[in-house]
């Protein structure tokens, strides 16, 4: 009698650990299908956490050179519309220089070299945030001085003494290995021989002689060609910074494949194995009533 009473306890016990068991393992599954993940942890990923945490990482360094590539890249972007700008104003000045000396203008040139003047202050002290994108590594105050009342042409030489920052360009860190330097600065030559040919043309109202003129068209042309050339190193800087951001885009979504291939979960199996394990826990759960139902007689036999 005895040793059929114990043998019928085990057999409850049991029945209760299996249905614990099935339970646990459906809600495991449930979770996997809603989560898309094999594992809630990395203790349940076992010998995949390493290779998990460096696509991970992985992931995360991409992202982060596409956030700043971007950021570099929307300066470019401004500069190049700033340098647009002032390539209009440059060649404004040089069919006003040229109209000036056949005395043919009817307008003031001095006025519009002035007015001239203030616009380009104001193009070359343009911020992104605080930053004045046109005075180097110097993240406060303007690139440019008052370039209106001081002339910069000293001894017949355009100079940058209106410049206020400092030699050194933007850079990037654009890839692991890759750092760019990008832009340009408001000391370059194209816009000190513009800010020039502007003085001299305010020397011109006033008194036009022909070397005056010859200085002044000499500047103007130095400027436009400068201006060329920056607009074609600008977005030279640009496509090759696009170009790395859609390197990195790339890799991050081959990344996330293989994250997904690592810790994602087979739907289809999952549920297979959930109707599986409901199976289980009905034929458990009947085992369990039909214990649960035994009479004290049964106990004594």
């Amino acid at each position: 009698m005895t040793i059929g009473r114990i043998s019928t306890i085990s057999v409850h016990q049991k029945t209760v650990s299996d249905i614990s068991r099935v339970q646990y393992e459906m809600g495991k599954i449930r979770s996997q299908i809603s989560s898309g993940r094999e594992a809630s942890d990395f203790k349940e990923l076992g010998s995949k956490t390493i290779k998990v945490l460096d696509l991970e990482s992985a992931i995360r360094g991409s992202n982060k050179f596409v956030k700043s590539n971007d950021v570099a890249i929307n300066r470019l972007k401004t500069m190049d519309l700033i340098a647009t700008d002032i390539t209009e104003i440059a060649r404004d000045m040089k069919s006003n220089i040229i109209l000036e000396k056949s005395n043919s203008g009817s307008f003031d040139l001095k006025q519009f070299a002035e007015n001239a003047l203030k616009q380009l202050e104001g193009n070359l002290n343009k911020r992104d945030g605080n930053r004045a994108i046109f005075a180097g590594s110097k993240i406060d105050g303007d690139a440019v001085g008052n370039l209106v009342h001081v002339s910069n042409v000293l001894d017949g030489v355009p100079t940058a003494n209106y410049y206020k920052g400092d030699a050194m360009t933007l850079s990037v860190k654009a890839t692991s290995v890759l750092e760019i330097d990008y832009g340009i600065n408001a000391s370059d030559p194209a816009f000190t021989n513009l800010i020039g040919a502007l003085h001299k043309a305010i020397e011109l109202d006033n008194e036009g002689t022909e070397s005056s003129f010859q200085e002044a068209s000499k500047f103007i042309d130095d400027a436009l060609d400068g201006l060329v050339n920056i607009r074609s190193s600008i977005n030279s800087d640009i496509i090759t910074l696009e170009g790395l951001n859609s390197q990195h885009l790339r890799f991050v979504q081959e990344f996330n494949s293989i994250l997904s291939e690592t810790i994602g979960v087979d739907v289809v199996e999952a549920s297979i194995n959930l109707s599986l394990n409901d199976a289980i826990l009905t034929a458990t759960m009947q085992t369990f009533a039909k214990v649960s139902n035994l009479t004290l007689s049964d106990f004594l036999r």
